[in-house]
């Protein structure tokens, strides 16, 4: 899969999700990692504006790029 793909990781995630992040990270050639900090697997609840600007930023890169 070449899509380009966001990879969301709470800084305050256990490590058994960072762990996995890592595997999938490593299994799609076109993906980035990104620490949201103080965020748990639940950062779209807790911290809504903190997780719209990440996937904004992450889209408006992909947009940027492909022009």
């Amino acid at each position: 899969m070449k899509t380009p793909t966001l990879l969301l990781l709470g800084g305050d995630s256990s490590p058994v999700y960072r762990d996995f992040i890592k595997q999938i990270d490593a299994a799609l050639p076109n993906s980035r990692i990104v620490v949201m900090p103080g965020q748990q697997h639940v950062a779209m609840n807790t911290a809504p504006e903190l997780f719209i600007a990440e996937v904004a930023r992450f889209l408006i890169n992909q947009h940027i790029e492909m022009e």
